[in-house]
């Protein structure tokens, strides 16, 4: 496994050396918003190339997700959301990224029958599509669970594709709050298409992203299962707060592996 964390340009600016020295991945988050792949776009790929000069790990992006439904049954909605993750394949090619983190357009209001697989067909479409620029650029697209209930959905669609680059990202704060089985029946399931987690705790009410160990999920376990994995998988914390809150959850992580 390879230890990394989420950081926004701010954030890394608060300690740069910690983070530099600590972790062998930085998950770039800055290009979430949609002002930063657009007007913003150049300012922040030059100081990300300046503060990170002399980083020797590796560099992955979130991808946008705000107001953006990439499976929507309005073709104007899909397009848009298609231009602002092509957008992110643009700025990840520049920071020489090589992974974006997709959110899964998973609404676990909608209840009807039909819905799983009318997800999985449009986002077999979508894929079919998109998969050929990332395979292009040498990018891997990892799919995260939001307010999926399981896992089964990403990993068919993972399964069908069939590229490596395009793999499942686990994030385990939201598989304990929405999820609907248990979280190492995730990473069983997942298997070898697990590529990427978002590491993070809380109590399963809320997604609180706590510095692991202070809300309810069995780590210990996790990174048990995680470890019977035989390709080596990002760990990436996501956690809020500060530089204290990082080197308290790091400090945790480093007991555990």
């Amino acid at each position: 496994m390879i230890i990394g964390t989420a950081v926004y340009l701010e954030k890394l600016k608060e300690d740069l050396e910690f983070y530099k020295k600590n972790y062998n991945v930085l998950e770039l988050q800055d290009f979430i918003m949609p002002d930063n792949l657009e007007k913003n776009r150049e300012c922040l790929i030059g100081q990300y190339k300046k503060l990170l000069a002399d980083y020797s790990g590796i560099l992955t992006i979130h991808g946008p997700y705000i107001d953006l439904y990439s499976t929507s049954f309005d073709p104007m909605i899909k397009r848009v959301s298609i231009i602002r993750y092509r957008q992110a394949l643009m700025i990840a090619s520049e920071l020489n990224a090589k992974a974006i983190v997709i959110h899964s357009d998973y609404d676990n209001n909608k209840i009807y029958d039909g819905y799983d697989d009318y997800l999985y067909e449009e986002n077999i479409k979508l894929w079919q599509d998109l998969m050929k620029e990332f395979e292009s650029q040498k990018i891997m697209a990892v799919m995260e669970n939001v307010l999926n209930k399981n896992p089964y959905v990403i990993k068919k669609i993972v399964e069908k594709i069939n590229s490596p680059y395009l793999k499942a990202c686990l994030d385990i704060g939201h598989a304990n709050v929405h999820g609907e089985i248990d979280l190492l029946e995730w990473v069983k399931i997942y298997g070898d298409d697990l590529a990427y987690v978002h590491l993070h705790d809380n109590h399963g009410e809320k997604d609180q992203h706590l510095p692991i160990g202070e809300g309810k999920i069995n780590f210990p376990d996790f990174f048990k299962e995680i470890k019977k994995i035989e390709s080596d998988v990002s760990i990436i914390s996501e956690i809020f707060g500060g530089i204290e809150e990082q080197k308290r959850n790091l400090k945790n992580i480093k007991k555990l592996i």
